[in-house]
């Protein structure tokens, strides 16, 4: 069975995009395979399906939602269309509305502006994490759970034992969540380090960037101070944020990011 599929490059966050049809029953084998290739070049995976309601459905390959993949997805549609520029509408996993993007075309990459889903849920939240309290702030969205937490925190080698994952499972069941981001958060130069555990395929990363965790920060951010605008620095690049409260209710949120897309591959499977 040939497999289509197309890796895209958010800001080092390395996605796959199978735009073949694969039947439920195949897509964990598929997903197992492709996250192989290239010596494991990417940090997760989505597939695509058509749709007479939106440009396209993507459903990850977890059930989370992820907006570098939704950007990823909506420059490729972009591309298809031979448009400089345009708007993007998905369906995507772990969210119930709509996902829109605006996509420019740049000389390398296209340049993704991607109207994220508002928190359900946010609050202080105490997690016992290397055998100590530490204060952080969780945020809820539809298909993932971020904790922001002080940079300070963060212990590669912990974070490398295979008990952490256990850790991670029992407490993404505890929070219903399909996915569980640890923010790690830097205040001085503005930069975080997201660690993010997709419960139902138990991957974990240390992402290179991160839409979802970027969006999660700012709109920490915006709910201590009214409102945030700025870049979020990663490994893999910056990230922009803006987000912005009135009333105690979130008013709007958006990321932009960089996305490059590589040329279409085959596999035969």
């Amino acid at each position: 069975m040939p497999v289509d599929f197309l890796r895209a490059d958010p800001s080092g966050n390395n996605t796959i995009l199978v735009l073949s049809p694969v039947s439920e029953a195949l897509k964990a084998a598929v997903c197992e395979k492709l996250m192989t290739l290239h010596n494991s070049w990417a940090e997760q995976l989505g597939f695509v399906s058509s749709s007479g309601e939106y440009d396209a459905v993507l459903e990850m390959s977890g059930g989370e939602f992820c907006g570098n993949a939704s950007l990823s997805l909506s420059s490729y549609i972009t591309e298809l269309r031979g448009l400089d520029c345009g708007e993007v509408t998905l369906k995507v996993s772990g969210v119930s509305n709509p996902v829109r993007s605006f996509i420019q075309k740049k000389d390398s990459y296209y340049l993704g502006r991607i109207e994220m889903p508002a928190p359900e849920e946010l609050h202080p939240y105490e997690i016992e994490l290397f055998g100590a309290i530490r204060e952080g702030f969780l945020l809820r969205f539809p298909g993932i759970c971020h904790i922001i937490l002080d940079s300070a925190y963060y212990d590669s080698e912990k974070t490398a034992e295979p008990e952490f994952i256990d850790f991670l499972d029992k407490k993404a069941r505890e929070l219903k969540t399909e996915a569980l981001g640890l923010i790690f958060f830097d205040s001085e130069n503005t930069s975080i380090l997201p660690l993010v555990f997709v419960r139902d395929v138990r991957t974990l990363f240390l992402e290179k960037s991160c839409a979802s965790g970027t969006a999660a920060l700012a709109t920490y951010l915006a709910f201590k101070n009214g409102s945030f605008s700025g870049d979020v620095f990663q490994e893999g690049g910056v990230l922009r944020a803006e987000a912005s409260f009135s009333d105690g209710v979130l008013k709007s949120l958006y990321i932009e990011n960089k996305i490059r897309l590589f040329e279409k591959e085959s596999l035969e499977l």
